[in-house]
């Protein structure tokens, strides 16, 4: 028997759909007779087109911006007046390196630059423009509620800010903080890609998996963090410099502070750390007990990790 469910195909906030996706429910309760027939209608008669050509805009804003990263990574800089050195690094006098936008006109490589500026501050206005309008939509606590919606406001406003400071020769220089942003935008922006892979059979599934199983991780990652703050930690103080400045003990570089010594517990997971370097600092015999220590727990646990996958 056919039952009618009237409005099971509305649009918004109080569509069936919408109300189904928010509610957490097991992915087998969408293979339903009833909720594939409301999905399948819904994807032909509204969002397949939709979502076809949002993604042929949102390509081509990807790929503009990475034509328009690789320029800017060979980019000379904003015009500035620079010291000289001579022998025995002494400053003997000044020079012009750089370029004011005029300079970049004189170049085929600088009004690409500028024409691609043009394009990157349009794209992520109308992108910016799109999620105003799904915010106003959704209401600000479901469209916060999503962390993709995150990513997207960082990925546009970056895009905004970035095409200016490049026309304007603002924050360019060696510590400027444009190119920053450009590494941000590039992986913020090849990372919503995934967003619309998900649409694709195969790739889709694919990606779903791999995020299910980052999220699955979180204890894994809660214990790690507590493996490496506390050996970083115990580490830092067993290799810090001695405070006499003498050299009669060896020095194990890489745990200079608390951050320096975190990265280092971090990759030596991915490098083959010797204990035995640690011979002749100041406590020998405690340093390579806790280095050990430290491999056999990290070995322990991305083992069971393994297992788990």
């Amino acid at each position: 028997v056919m039952v009618q469910l009237p409005f099971s195909a509305q649009l918004g906030n109080d569509g069936l759909l919408h109300k189904l996706a928010e509610a957490n429910l097991p992915v087998k309760t969408f293979g339903s007779e009833t909720l594939r027939a409301i999905i399948m209608f819904k994807w032909k008669k509204f969002s397949q087109r939709a979502i076809l050509i949002k993604t042929i805009i949102y390509l081509a804003y990807l790929f503009i911006f990475t034509a328009y990263a690789c320029l800017l990574s060979e980019d000379r800089g904003p015009a500035q007046v620079v010291p000289t050195y001579g022998p025995g690094a002494v400053a003997n006098g000044t020079q012009l390196v750089g370029l004011d936008f005029q300079g970049l006109t004189s170049y085929s490589t600088g009004w690409a630059e500028i024409v691609l500026s043009f394009l990157v501050f349009f794209f992520g206005a109308y992108f910016m423009g799109l999620e105003g309008v799904q915010l106003y939509k959704l209401g600000p606590y479901d469209y916060f509620s999503s962390f993709w919606n995150f990513m997207d406001l960082a990925a546009y406003a970056c895009s905004m800010i970035i095409p200016p400071c490049v026309l304007l020769r603002y924050q360019m220089n060696d510590k400027g903080f444009v190119y920053a942003l450009v590494a941000c935008e590039s992986l913020l922006l090849w990372g919503k890609s995934l967003f619309y892979g998900l649409a694709i059979d195969g790739l889709g599934t694919f990606i779903y998996m791999i995020i299910q199983i980052i999220k699955g991780l979180k204890y894994f990652y809660v214990l790690l963090g507590m493996l490496y703050i506390s050996f970083g930690v115990a580490l830092a103080n067993l290799f810090r410099t001695p405070p006499s400045g003498t050299n009669v003990f060896a020095i194990f570089p890489g745990y200079e502070g608390f951050w320096k010594a975190i990265l280092s517990v971090f990759l030596s997971q991915m490098e083959n750390q010797d204990a035995r370097r640690a011979y002749n600092t100041m406590w020998p015999d405690l340093a390579i007990i806790v280095l050990c220590l430290y491999t056999f727990l990290a070995n322990v646990i991305m083992l069971n990790l393994i297992i788990t996958l």
